[in-house]
């Protein structure tokens, strides 16, 4: 993905797919075994939650490919 500003790390498109697949499965067995609701807000947070995690990682290790 595109650095927010110059200087800044790039996530690469795979990770950021990557986690929202891996977020739209977790909300269905949520659903599946916890009886959860499946809804579009618990699934963009979780994804948001998670490209921060990666952007935040790739700002502390800037020479490792994330």
């Amino acid at each position: 993905w595109p650095p927010l500003r110059p200087g800044a790390p790039s996530l690469s498109s795979s990770l950021v797919y990557g986690s929202i697949i891996a977020a739209i499965w977790s909300a269905h067995w949520r659903y599946i075994f916890d009886e959860v609701p499946f809804t579009v807000t618990s699934v963009l947070a979780t994804v948001n939650r998670t490209i921060q995690y990666l952007y935040d990682e790739a700002c502390l290790l800037p020479h490792s490919s994330p």
